[in-house]
């Protein structure tokens, strides 16, 4: 890719990074809650997470009540946005809450998924997820169901 290609896709993202910080500043049951806060690298990720052929984005947050670490998806195409972790469950098996071991999240582009060492079948997923993790320990994925955010465990 050219550099060229990656200023043009940096632009973009920032326009959509900007685009959800005003909507965030306007929108009170997020900005009385949360504060977007850059605890890891990158502040964001974009890419199309629910499959509508729209770039997303995902920034980094915290709860202004608890401290509990999770992120806010904005999906680019109805600019609906959903929160996962700082304080709402995204694995319900487990009751997670909070991303603050997480110290690593990144664009998942892979298809097929394997689970971690509990077994179970592959995820397949359609769109791009988010991986997060835990240098040396391990994580999961983070990706759209058709209605939510869910959580598939891969490591430890």
């Amino acid at each position: 890719m050219s550099l060229i290609s990656l200023n043009a896709i940096a632009q973009t993202e920032m326009v959509l990074f900007n685009e959800f910080t005003q909507k965030f500043a306007s929108n009170i049951e997020l900005s009385e809650k949360y504060i977007i806060k850059n605890y890891i690298n990158p502040k964001f990720l974009c890419s199309d997470f629910n499959g509508d052929g729209e770039k997303d984005i995902a920034v980094l947050v915290i709860s202004k009540s608890n401290n509990k670490r999770g992120f806010v998806v904005m999906h680019g195409q109805t600019k609906a946005t959903y929160v996962v972790g700082a304080g709402v469950v995204y694995d319900s098996a487990d009751d997670w809450d909070d991303m603050n071991w997480v110290d690593k999240w990144e664009i998942n582009t892979i298809r097929v998924n394997e689970p971690g060492i509990q077994e179970g079948d592959n995820l397949r997923l359609e769109y791009d997820s988010i991986r997060i993790t835990k240098d040396e320990i391990g994580g999961g994925l983070i990706y759209w169901n058709g209605e939510k955010y869910d959580y598939f465990h891969q490591t430890c």
